[in-house]
């Protein structure tokens, strides 16, 4: 029966990806350098850069990346990051954009980058109504269009642990993106999840890593700010029009059942999160 209820499920899922608008996510891709990731930018938060992140990751991700920001603080971590690791004399190292309130960068930083780089554009964000992340994607849309720049997704370098209100001021940043930098997918980056919001009335696929499958790694659905109506396949368990909220079912600490996607669909906007550990 449980066999039955998977095949029936899917077929499920899939009719309602004939009536549905359909979304396929293979983010995990760019942690596998053979694979060209095009169309990029990269950004650094004032968090520390992740320590389970390998000199070649950052490097990589850095390098190939067609927009390189730093935000406010964000400038100084990325400064040290690189002269711990011996990359702060290669060409392809410093920001394009640095943004922020700027009550964190340093100045001598920012004018060593400045000077490093004549096409560095500095920014300052006084507003204090919106997070420097916020602003930050505003700046990078603005940027874009000014230098007609294609970009189909911003990756954000942060660690996760730390202030909680800042990691709520986060997932906000990832609810309003679509707003404020249309058609860009935005991905939070950590040591150790990688996390985007999907969103609502489509039916997402997303490719699962055997290395995550093989070894039963966590996954979550979480719901913010409303109740979602959730159903799902390839998890070990899913989802049937399942009501998530908080003070009730919130799908936390999930893993995969074997198959090499997910597939959810949900009623309003969702936050997907998973554990990246044997990727990197």
């Amino acid at each position: 029966m449980l066999c039955f209820d998977h095949v029936l499920l899917r077929i499920t899922m899939y009719l309602n990806m004939g009536r549905n608008k359909s979304q396929t996510w293979a983010p995990c891709d760019v942690f596998n350098q053979e694979v060209s990731q095009n169309n990029y930018a990269v950004m650094v938060l004032n968090r520390p850069i992740p320590t389970e992140f390998s000199r070649n990751f950052v490097v990589n991700l850095w390098s190939k990346a067609v927009l390189r920001v730093t935000v406010d603080g964000g400038t100084n971590r990325w400064m040290s990051w690189l002269k711990s690791n011996n990359y702060d004399n290669k060409p392809d190292s410093y920001p394009d954009l640095v943004t922020g309130d700027m009550d964190s960068a340093l100045s001598e930083v920012v004018e060593y980058f400045c000077k490093q780089n004549a096409e560095l554009k500095v920014v300052p964000t006084p507003n204090q109504n919106e997070t420097d992340f916020t602003k930050a994607l505003r700046e990078v849309h603005k940027h874009a269009l000014d230098r007609n720049l294609k970009i189909d997704t911003v990756f954000v370098m942060i660690e996760s642990s730390g202030r909680f209100d800042q990691i709520v001021g986060n997932i906000n940043t990832l609810f309003k993106a679509h707003s404020i930098i249309p058609n860009v997918n935005v991905f939070l980056l950590s040591g150790n999840s990688l996390t985007w919001l999907l969103r609502s009335n489509i039916v997402h696929s997303i490719t699962i890593p055997l290395e995550l499958r093989n070894k039963h790694r966590w996954c979550g659905l979480i719901p913010i700010g409303r109740p979602c109506v959730v159903t799902t396949t390839g998890l070990k368990w899913n989802l049937s029009n399942s009501v998530l909220e908080f003070g009730n079912l919130v799908s936390t600490s999930n893993t995969y059942n074997g198959d090499s996607f997910v597939t959810i669909r949900s009623d309003n906007d969702v936050v997907w999160s998973m554990c990246i550990k044997d990727l990197l």
